[in-house]
């Protein structure tokens, strides 16, 4: 005969079971999420803007990390343009970025995001830049 009582509290373990397991991968897999980069950025002339950024010095995984990600765009009185907002995949190791054909006269937003093989860490929160007329 079969013990009905086991076999529906069954389920019941078995479910605790995957939720831990979801747990323990979460948590290693945040564990190795790069944290967002030191960024600054400054005006070389009216058309060109230098982005340039240093890993987390609590980064524990700075070894991991395959590239960056630098975002920007114009800002006005009203926030972002989003018809202006350009992404770029950076793999050098000089951790410097050269935004080229920007327009004078006008407000960028600049942000950089560190990426592993598998994982992408949170932008950095945007610097803000006047270029000059």
């Amino acid at each position: 005969m079969f013990d009905l009582r086991f076999s529906a509290r069954y389920p019941v373990v078995f479910l605790k079971y995957l939720l831990l397991l979801a747990v323990l991968r979460t948590t290693l897999v945040n564990s190795r999420v790069p944290e967002s980069p030191t960024t600054t950025v400054a005006v070389i002339n009216s058309t060109a803007i230098l982005v340039q950024w240093v890993p987390s010095r609590r980064d524990g995984c700075a070894r991991e990390i395959n590239g960056y990600v630098v975002v920007y765009g114009k800002l006005t009185d009203m926030g972002l343009l989003t018809d202006s907002m350009h992404t770029i995949s950076i793999h050098n190791p000089d951790r410097r970025f050269l935004i080229l054909n920007v327009d004078p006269g006008v407000t960028y937003g600049v942000s950089v995001g560190a990426f592993s093989r598998n994982l992408a860490g949170p932008i950095s929160a945007p610097k803000l830049i006047n270029t000059v007329r």
